[in-house]
């Protein structure tokens, strides 16, 4: 009883330093444009399951008014940015602030292709359940509506080589780059232009994410084995937060594409199955759970174009000098734990007693938070 009462305390000091890191780490890392894209393609894909479920009688403009509204973010963003650019240019030894401003721009237009693409696919769900007399396209083609994305698809190639050379991430770029088949099989498939099944349709998602299961499987392993190590000093909790990060990320992913599969064969076939009445909503439940890790490791994901809105620096940096009220709600921490005199006693495990409230304290630094250069 008394190594477990040690044990306990031991992790509820271990959980509030994590609180105080995490704390730390929102004002210097948030990322404000993967927030912005994730919570879009989450409220999204919360719409199109419902309303495809008839839970919802929205128009379709409605289902993808957050898209939209992502794309116009970008576009106001990327307009502040230019007119930043043009009126105070950086020097010509700043190479970095430069290749930010090109990689903005190029970002932009894939949101563009995007933003198009959105339309027409919009534009083709509501003129499906009407007559060929009142659709708005006419009998258009999904390869039409497509052909934003093959071109949106090409584009990330060239960008994501052109971003390697200059040591920039490209992890917007690299999800086309690495579903270019996948977007060239759907509307052949649509359009009845080939004699598939669904499972065979998505045959480049299943080897991208059988390939993604390897390697989550792989790190997991790793920090399990590293964890028990002790002859390699690293960061096991992290590594070990990562590996569960990247589970809860792939694993959702593959259920939903299972399920999606699944329901889409039983559709198209004559047989009766327990997939025909499944709702829309449980197939993308598990997709909406991966939109949310991902948007709550963007709180603390580093990184974004510092062009945007013309702030020249990080979203966070922008934020606490415009706001310097917040930096004394950033530096607050609650320590839990022995005092610094107690840190270089032995630990012995013991019973928590009423004196041990007194050891409870709030600490507030003087010194305000660090900004990066």
């Amino acid at each position: 009883r008394h190594t477990l009462q040690g044990d306990n305390a031991s992790l509820l000091s271990n959980v509030v330093a994590m609180l105080v890191l995490s704390i730390s780490a929102f004002f210097r890392g948030f990322n404000a444009s993967r927030f912005v894209l994730y919570l879009s393609l989450l409220a999204h894909t919360i719409l199109f399951c419902l309303r495809f479920d008839d839970k919802i009688s929205l128009s379709y403009f409605t289902v993808f008014l957050p898209l939209f509204l992502c794309n116009l973010t970008v576009f106001i963003g990327c307009i502040f940015g230019t007119v930043s650019f043009l009126l105070r240019p950086p020097q010509p030894s700043e190479v970095s602030l430069r290749t930010d401003f090109i990689l903005m721009l190029y970002t932009t237009a894939q949101h563009l292709l995007l933003c198009l693409f959105e339309y027409l696919l919009m534009v083709k769900l509501e003129d499906v359940s009407k007559p060929v007399a009142e659709r708005r396209l006419g009998d258009l083609l999904w390869t039409i509506v497509f052909s934003p994305l093959f071109i949106q698809c090409c584009l990330a190639i060239l960008i994501s080589i052109w971003a390697i050379r200059r040591d920039k991430g490209f992890e917007f770029e690299l999800f086309f780059s690495v579903n270019v088949v996948q977007f060239v099989f759907l509307p052949f498939k649509l359009d009845n232009l080939v004699d598939w099944s669904w499972s065979v349709v998505f045959i480049p998602l299943w080897v991208l994410l059988s390939l993604s299961i390897i390697g989550v499987l792989y790190a997991l392993i790793l920090a399990l084995l590293l964890t028990r190590s002790r002859h390699i000093p690293y960061n096991r909790r992290t590594d070990m937060y990562t590996a569960i990060l990247q589970t809860l990320l792939v694993v959702p992913s593959l259920v939903s594409l299972l399920l999606l599969t699944g329901k889409l064969d039983v559709n198209s076939s004559t047989s009766g199955h327990s997939l025909r009445e499944m709702p829309y909503t449980t197939v993308g439940l598990p997709l909406m759970c991966t939109l949310f890790c991902l948007l709550v490791m963007s709180l603390t994901n580093n990184g974004g174009n510092v062009w945007w809105f013309a702030m020249r620096r990080p979203f966070c940096s922008f934020l606490l000098d415009s706001c310097p009220c917040l930096r004394q709600y950033a530096n607050v921490s609650y320590k839990v734990g022995m005092s610094e005199q107690d840190t270089n006693l032995p630990m012995t495990p013991r019973l928590m007693d009423d004196t041990d409230c007194s050891s409870l304290r709030t600490s507030i630094p003087i010194t305000t938070i660090e900004l990066p250069d």
